[in-house]
């Protein structure tokens, strides 16, 4: 019984690491020519974890991490006669594809480039239109009822839907569309009541990290929810030991 437990626990942990992930970085490395620089080694690294995720660039000098947490990363990249190249300050939000090219220059792998990249970040690689509802304005902002739900109604295009839904439900017409064409996920796994086609109610505010809400050129991933989709990120864990308490009175 005690072996048949920690299964499930584990094979549920494992589920639970698969849905959370929505970031990606990606991009080309090449050299001063603009040649592409193939087998180049390229290491990201999770500011927060430490966890460090590596590959190597394909015959066009491109790679790609997908299924990444939001938080912020290191980019480090090496190849044999050239200076190492580090990049840093890359914060991917929910459902963000980072495009981050790399140029490396000629001289000895242990003289290091190093580069913060406090230059906002452009979506490149999906042309959805979507706004992130960052944790600063879940914790600052008032609400309601400690519903962070309705945060979504300060992105252009989405008006309050109510009148439709069950208790606990947040509705919302996105552009004029029906308020049960809205897709609804929670790290990446979906959080819909699908006999209503409405949201399941959103955690409470201590426990998300941020949430996007995607309005207009959704990707096919989005299913038959034509109108738009709201994905909702919770906190994960860190090298940090924290914790947080809060009195709710009302």
């Amino acid at each position: 019984m005690w072996i048949r437990s920690f299964l499930l626990l584990s094979l549920a942990g494992a589920a639970w690491a698969q849905t959370r992930d929505t970031a990606s970085v990606f991009g080309a490395v090449d050299d001063a020519q603009g040649a592409a620089i193939a087998g180049a080694t390229v290491r990201l690294t999770s500011v927060a974890t430490g966890q460090v995720r590596t590959t190597t660039t394909d015959e066009a000098g491109r790679y790609i991490f997908n299924l990444l947490p939001v938080g912020s990363y290191q980019l480090a990249v090496e190849q044999p006669a050239f200076r190492r190249y580090e990049r840093s300050g890359i914060l991917l939000r929910a459902n963000e594809n980072a495009k981050v090219d790399v140029r490396l220059e000629v001289g000895d792998v242990r003289t290091v480039v190093s580069v913060d990249a406090g230059a906002t970040q452009i979506e490149t690689q999906v042309a959805t239109v979507r706004e992130t509802v960052d944790r600063a304005r879940i914790v600052e902002l008032p609400l309601n009822g400690r519903d962070a739900a309705q945060l979504a109604l300060l992105v252009p295009g989405v008006l309050d839907g109510r009148g439709s839904g069950a208790a606990g439900q947040d509705s919302f017409s996105i552009n004029g569309s029906r308020n049960n064409n809205v897709r609804f996920t929670l790290d990446g796994g979906q959080n819909m009541d699908n006999h209503n086609n409405y949201n399941i109610p959103f955690p409470f505010p201590d426990a998300v990290e941020e949430f996007s809400v995607q309005t207009s050129n959704m990707g096919p991933d989005q299913g038959n929810s034509s109108a738009g989709a709201i994905n909702i990120v919770t906190k994960s864990g860190s090298n940090q030991v924290h914790g947080n308490l809060f009195w709710f009175v009302r």
